[in-house]
C-alpha cells in the first residue's frame, strides 16, 4: 500500500520538475518504473493523465 503512495508522489514530482538535468539523472529509474508499472497493472488504471 505504501509503495503505491510513493509511486503517486514520484509521478507528481516527475510532472513538476521536468528539467533537462533532472531527466538525465532520473531517466533510468523512470524507465524501470514505467516497465514495472506496465507489467503489474494496465495503463488505464492510472488516475491522472
Amino acid at each position: 500500500m505504501r509503495k503505491r503512495k510513493e509511486e503517486a508522489e514520484f509521478m507528481r514530482s516527475m510532472k513538476r520538475s521536468n528539467s533537462k538535468a533532472w531527466s538525465r539523472t532520473a531517466t533510468p529509474y523512470v524507465i524501470l518504473n514505467l516497465i514495472s508499472l506496465g507489467t503489474t497493472r494496465c495503463r488505464s488504471a492510472t488516475p491522472e493523465d
